[in-house]
């Protein structure tokens, strides 16, 4: 029945594509895809009608429904019936549809790229980062890195790469690609870079301590240099998000400044290193989605960029990264030793796999009291309760099956937020 509804929203998809031919702009990659759109839409918003992948809908299911333009009915038989009659709706009776679909396309397995192209032809293709994620299913990282670049390589000639330069894959993938290409990043080789970045910092009223509120850039592009703002983000993926987004927009005809404006509605969606003002003057940088072993570095990174004040701390708190395969252990353990080397100064583990992150550490020369070792991430969170202190700034991240969000659930300063500022806060997770 599964596959049989499938393939029956598969069609009506691909059909309502054909019928109001929207241009597409297809993201791709294992880290930044929600990011990135989010950033795309905020900036096309500002000029066209525009659909974006509803929540994480980038699967064989979820592609479909954002092209429909419906929600999942979840385990409602009936709700499902309602989606194939509303499809049917959009495709036999003409009425508003959007100028623009930003779509995330997600690879699990084998073949999923191809079921995606078979439904959209992207116009612009960006892809973002592809790390070590997802690869139980395939034979090597080359097999699954060579799967997310399909899409660069199936765009048309007169269409658009938007390439990440700052990955190793970078050239290879933009080798793939029968069309112009740009690339955008921190690299000094980018076409489209991002330079002076800065975290926005402010020191609330009443308070000893010095809070994050977002982060300041400069874009480079042909000479100009262009400042930025992005609110509640910290962290370099988040100016390649905007980068990127700016890269497509000036395809489509807007101009870097009109690309920019749009940007003022962006702000990083939930889980994806958001900034959340947190108890006792704490900032919490919220990472939780999920993780990788590529995005936790990056994560820590970021951590230890942030000045901070002599007594202030900076404290990783990281649950398990889960579909890492045989070299899982090896991975969490590297993820520990680079804790140590980016100055953390207290490292809280939450889950089984994450202890090997506290091994890591411990092992790479992190003193035993700074290393905090716990079952669950709610046990993390209350301990954490009683030791943080102002001006302490935080970073929270894990695989989506860690709930690493309940740890910023105990720590923020206006839990009653959470539905719309953390992951996992509808069913079947709460």
């Amino acid at each position: 029945m599964k596959s049989l509804l499938v393939s029956l929203l598969t069609w009506l998809a691909a059909r309502i594509v054909a019928k109001y031919q929207p241009a597409v702009v297809g993201i791709t990659g294992s880290v930044g895809k929600t990011s990135t759109k989010d950033a795309v839409f905020a900036v096309l918003s500002h000029r066209f009608r525009v659909r974006r992948s509803r929540k994480n809908y980038n699967t064989e299911f979820g592609l479909p429904l954002t092209i429909i333009g419906v929600d999942s009915p979840g385990r409602n038989p009936l709700g499902w019936i309602g989606v194939v009659l509303r499809g049917f709706g959009v495709l036999l009776f003409r009425g508003a549809y959007p100028e623009i679909l930003v779509l995330e396309l997600g690879v699990d397995r084998p073949g999923d790229m191809a079921r995606h192209l078979a439904v959209v032809q992207p116009r612009i293709g960006v892809l973002t980062a592809i790390s070590p994620a997802h690869l139980s299913q395939f034979s090597s990282f080359g097999e699954y890195a060579a799967e997310k670049e399909q899409m660069i390589a199936a765009l048309p000639a007169d269409g658009l790469a938007v390439i990440n330069a700052d990955v190793p894959r970078a050239a290879a993938a933009r080798a793939k690609a029968a069309c112009p290409a740009v690339t955008y990043g921190l690299a000094p080789e980018a076409d489209l870079r991002a330079v002076a970045l800065e975290p926005k910092l402010d020191r609330p009223r009443g308070s000893d301590g010095i809070a994050v509120t977002g982060m300041t850039f400069k874009i480079s592009w042909q000479g100009q240099i262009v400042p930025v703002f992005l609110r509640e983000a910290i962290s370099a993926p988040a100016a390649g998000s905007a980068l990127a987004a700016v890269a497509v927009g000036m395809r489509l005809g807007m101009n870097v400044l009109d690309c920019v404006e749009g940007l003022d509605t962006y702000v990083p969606p939930p889980g994806r290193m958001r900034v959340i003002p947190g108890i006792k003057y704490t900032t919490l940088i919220d990472d939780t989605y999920n993780s990788s072993p590529l995005a936790a570095s990056e994560a820590l990174r970021t951590l230890a960029a942030i000045e901070l004040d002599e007594d202030d701390r900076r404290i990783a708190v990281l649950g398990d990264m889960l579909e890492l395969g045989p070299t899982s252990e090896q991975l969490h353990k590297d993820l520990g030793a680079e804790t140590h080397d980016r100055g953390v100064d207290l490292l809280v583990t939450a889950g089984e796999r994450a202890r090997d992150i506290a091994r890591g550490a411990r092992d790479a020369g992190m003193a035993a009291e700074a290393v905090q070792q716990f079952a669950t991430p709610e046990e993390a969170g209350k301990w954490l309760q009683g030791q943080i202190k102002i001006g302490d700034v935080l970073l929270v991240k894990g695989s989506q099956g860690a709930r690493m969000e309940k740890v910023v659930k105990e720590l923020m300063a206006d839990p009653l937020r959470a539905p719309q500022v953390l992951v996992r806060q509808d069913p079947p997770w709460t």
